[in-house]
């Protein structure tokens, strides 16, 4: 995507929405889960194949589209032998699944289990602690959770490149992203609107 720019300002302009989109744009991500009644941050217990590291690092792997605006979104269901990535959906959410693949997250072992996620809408890194105040504040009882850190963005690589315009006054930057939910043109122009439009509205306080 290539966008022009007064002559001299395109760095500083360019290294602005980059730091904007990687940083300031908001992504759903798993930062709590529960597997039945008996899991901690280790074991997910004796019924559940997988232990809860590999449970999360499975969750982690995924991506999810929200489609609430809502920062706490829940996730709720009895597994009676497998929890795949095209379960976790929902009328505010749902999974991105990686090349169309179905990744399992978690395996029962002859019994049913009720697993709970919840799924937080916010930017940047959110630490264990910032999870749970955000947990605790949307009323949600977090005892027999495990509440986990969790990094916000959707944006795998956001690179640019700065050239001369034919024009003496203008120069030109040609933007290149790669997303982890589309890599359509039009959903690639909505980071770069969004991220313009937090620059704007930083620079409006000024």
């Amino acid at each position: 995507m290539r966008k022009k720019v007064r002559k001299g300002c395109a760095n500083v302009i360019a290294n602005a929405v980059r730091q904007i989109a990687l940083t300031s744009l908001d992504s759903l991500r798993p930062v709590a889960i529960r597997v039945g009644n008996h899991c901690d941050v280790i074991s997910a217990g004796d019924s559940v194949l997988e232990d809860m590291v590999q449970i999360i690092t499975n969750l982690n792997s995924l991506n999810f589209v929200s489609k609430s605006a809502g920062e706490i979104v829940e996730f709720r269901t009895v597994v009676k032998e497998t929890l795949k990535a095209s379960d976790l959906k929902g009328n505010s959410f749902e999974a991105v699944l990686p090349g169309e693949k179905d990744v399992e997250i978690l395996h029962v072992l002859n019994d049913e289990i009720e697993v709970v996620v919840y799924f937080r809408n916010t930017c940047g890194v959110g630490t264990k602690d910032d999870n749970l105040y955000a947990l605790a504040k949307a009323g949600v009882d977090t005892d027999k959770l495990v509440v986990v850190n969790s990094r916000h963005t959707d944006i795998s690589k956001f690179a640019y490149t700065i050239s001369e315009d034919t024009d003496e006054l203008t120069d030109v930057i040609d933007f290149q992203i790669e997303s982890k939910i589309s890599n359509s043109l039009e959903f690639n122009e909505e980071i770069l609107k969004s991220s313009a439009k937090i620059i704007r509205d930083i620079l409006s306080e000024f």
